[in-house]
């Protein structure tokens, strides 16, 4: 069986260990690394190349946008890992205002939109590997 390669960022070093004890027995996820800011977390995923990345929005040096944009830039859009923000819902609404911006931004540079995101709350995380799993099955 395929294994997502799997990067969890999040400030709160506990929140990044809930997460990845909720997740390391699944048969289909390998998580590849952590980090704890949003610099580490950037320099994870060029390193490490996880397929999905399950980022709190707001880190303390970089919000997710800017890392996800970074990556992109870096690696492509193709080729850029799939981010899913880990966020509170007081925080969407920042969230969704910021992105909507961006892409819109986007537009009217004819760019591509940087890669496919997603917000989730800690809970939806394995909803979301799941969901991501059968797309590569199907």
């Amino acid at each position: 069986m395929t294994k997502i390669k799997t990067l969890i960022a999040h400030n709160d070093i506990n929140v990044t260990e809930n997460i990845a004890s909720n997740i390391k027995e699944l048969e289909y996820v390998e998580i590849v690394g952590s980090a704890n800011t949003g610099k580490e977390t950037l320099d994870k995923i060029i390193e490490l190349k996880p397929e999905i990345v399950f980022v709190e929005y707001d880190m303390k040096d970089m919000d997710a946008v800017e890392m996800m944009e970074k990556a992109a830039n870096y690696f492509g859009k193709e080729n850029t890992p799939e981010f899913k923000f880990i966020t509170k819902d007081i925080i969407k609404t920042k969230f969704n205002d910021k992105y909507e911006l961006n892409k819109k931004e986007n537009k009217r540079k004819n760019k591509k939109e940087s890669a496919l995101v997603n917000a989730v709350g800690t809970k939806g995380i394995i909803e979301e590997l799941e969901k991501y799993i059968k797309n590569i099955n199907d």
